[in-house]
């Protein structure tokens, strides 16, 4: 039976879901926040799967500066957490999200493997 588009986006979505279950040995529940609207504290950064970190960082409503908790010294203000910890818990989630994605790519292509044998 032939799923639309929109069961397909679903059907994904949940897959990846559970791949994330599946692989995860510590769940974490904390999604990304602004916890702390102004001053200082810890901003995390996920450029990539490689490039990843938590810094120390101070954030006004015009400005920011990451590893300096003195003044800012860039444009924009940034999402920042109170506590080094709750800013690791929130890359943890980023990087449990994006690794999930990552991995029902490599289960499609099992998937087609498994197909192609068969057949």
């Amino acid at each position: 039976m032939a799923m639309t588009k929109k069961e397909q986006i679903a059907y994904e979505a949940a897959l990846t879901s559970a791949a994330l279950r599946h692989t995860a040995s510590v769940p974490t529940d904390l999604e990304a926040s602004q916890e702390v609207p102004f001053i200082s504290g810890y901003h995390v950064s996920m450029g990539s799967i490689f490039s990843y970190g938590v810094k120390e960082a101070c954030s006004s409503t015009v400005g920011h500066s990451l590893g300096s908790k003195e003044k800012t010294t860039s444009q924009r203000a940034i999402p920042l957490h109170s506590t080094e910890e709750l800013a690791l818990r929130e890359l943890r989630f980023r990087m449990e999200q994006e690794f999930a994605k990552h991995l029902r790519k490599v289960d499609i292509m099992i998937e087609q493997a498994n197909a192609k044998s068969s057949k």
